[in-house]
């Protein structure tokens, strides 16, 4: 198996878990060829920490030049990757169809095509079941190549029933890969764009969007394509911050999943990323029942999930999830009560973060430390603002402008004045360099300028809330306002000084 880098190797060690190492140990000792204790000490050097480029390696292993250890190299890859499909293939449905598929091609290769039918028809069973498509269609072209080249007479009418199962399969990965792509698109248009801004740009995005859906039809459509709906359906409300219709299809994302257990568990992933987007809608749409009942469902949910591999790594992984989630709680509260032992523990779960992108973490610490300054602890808020303002190349922009009107509100509410009034002509020239498309921030800026000059805090806050009445009409600005609602301005601004 050709691998890239050494560091995949190193990559792929360091992600096994003390029971996948002691199979692979097990397996492997097993074996008295020379060449696999290369191997298994290989594995052992690596899985202390070592450095695959290491000469002290080289010398224990006695080989002397590069091409030989990218040799041992690029087989340990193979022989970890084959001992966790050995190790794993019990619970991994998915492997078991594979398998099954693989296991055909031999009897099949020997002339025992009949045999090779009965586990093409077991493995056809279980790809239906579970709503494989890919797997169903090359197991169906497997099962047609038979049928074509020997005359089987295995059932009658098997060719017609072949054929129409197939076309019918066709159907449906074409649906399927249609949905998904017009997903990918939406999402790549938000990335790119954000969210659509004026008539013109929203009458383009929904003829594009209609001019590539089609929904599945309900009465005949399987699982895949109504999970592929929803999805698209969300994306396109959601670019178009008609956030109530986005939630309406995020909900029945999560409860379409509800209601099919075995694939709940098989694709644990998707459904948590729908509870996510639920999540996120209600907190846009500052609905604190609904946020709580969705993180409810979400614990209790992953409480539940049984202690194998796959369930590890998904809590890992989700680890994100459930510190957004606690942390976007608290900022729905009208009053956030957050204790000491409370902001150390975020600080370090959000240190602790492992395998994500730097803008999701620049996000919690930006909530952290809006938590610090609505609780009155403007120091530690700034603390956590600094790997956000300390960025160079920020992924957003957004993140980055309400770091700094942030860091200006805790300074001004700190005394340091002329700090406060330096950073603000800063942060008005930044807006203006990057063409900041959203007002919301240069109300803001207008707003602190004010209370530079002396304006009493709820008059400033007034005239801020008679603009924002048209920004709340506006989908782009919408989101904008989340970042500071002017409720919880408010309880910053009640207590402005003028040091």
């Amino acid at each position: 198996m050709a691998i890239a880098k050494r560091e995949l190797l190193s990559a792929l060690i360091k992600s096994l878990d003390r029971s996948e190492k002691r199979f692979f140990t097990s397996h492997y000792q097993r074996r008295d060829k020379e060449e696999d204790d290369k191997y298994y000490r290989l594995f052992q050097f690596l899985s202390l920490g070592g450095d695959p480029a290491a000469p002290e390696i080289r010398a224990e292993l006695g080989v002397n030049d590069a091409g030989q250890m990218a040799n041992l190299q690029r087989h340990l890859y193979g022989l970890l990757l084959e001992s966790l499909r050995r190790q794993h293939r019990r619970h991994d449905p998915v492997i078991q169809v594979q398998e099954e598929l693989d296991y055909a091609h031999l009897l099949y290769d020997r002339g025992l095509y009949l045999e090779a039918l009965v586990l093409l028809k077991r493995a056809k069973q279980q790809a239906k079941a579970l709503h494989l498509d890919l797997h169903h269609i090359l197991i169906l072209e497997f099962e047609k190549m038979i049928e074509s080249r020997h005359i089987t007479r295995s059932v009658e009418g098997r060719m017609v029933a072949l054929t129409e199962e197939s076309r019918q399969r066709q159907t449906i990965q074409d649906m399927t890969t249609r949905l998904s792509n017009l997903q990918l698109t939406l999402q790549r248009y938000f990335i790119e764009q954000g969210h659509v801004s004026g008539l013109a740009e929203a009458q383009r995005f929904h003829q594009m969007f209609y001019h590539n859906f089609t929904g599945p039809f309900f009465g005949r459509s399987t699982f895949r394509e109504r999970i592929g709906r929803y999805r698209a359906l969300y994306w396109y409300h959601y670019c178009m911050m008609q956030l109530d219709e986005a939630a309406i299809h995020a909900h029945t994302w999560v409860e379409e999943f509800a209601k099919e257990e075995a694939l709940r568990l098989r694709d644990v992933s998707l459904y948590l990323k729908g509870l996510d987007r639920c999540l996120t809608l209600a907190f846009f749409r500052d609905m604190q029942k609904e946020h709580q009942a969705c993180f409810t469902r979400l614990v209790l949910f992953t409480d539940s999930l049984p202690g194998n591999r796959q369930s590890r790594n998904i809590l890992r992984q989700n680890k994100l999830l459930h510190l957004r989630t606690r942390l976007n709680q608290l900022l729905l509260e009208d009053a956030p009560e957050l204790t000491e032992k409370d902001s150390r523990g975020f600080h370090r779960a959000i240190e602790g973060l492992s395998g994500i992108d730097r803008h999701k973490k620049q996000v919690l610490w930006f909530k952290l430390g809006a938590l610090l300054a609505l609780t009155g602890r403007y120091s530690k808020a700034l603390d956590r603002l600094e790997p956000i303002l300390n960025d160079r190349q920020p992924l957003r922009y957004d993140v980055v402008i309400y770091a700094k009107i942030l860091f200006l509100l805790c300074h001004f509410q700190l005394g340091n004045r002329e700090l406060a009034g330096y950073g603000i002509n800063n942060l008005a020239r930044y807006l203006r360099r990057i063409d900041y498309p959203c007002q919301y921030p240069r109300l803001l800026v207008t707003m602190l300028r004010s209370l530079l000059r002396g304006v009493p805090p709820q008059e400033t806050l007034t005239a801020l809330k008679q603009e924002a009445v048209t920004l709340r009409e506006e989908g782009s600005e919408r989101r904008e306002l989340r970042y500071f609602p002017l409720e919880k301005l408010e309880v910053i601004a009640r207590s402005f000084t003028n040091r």
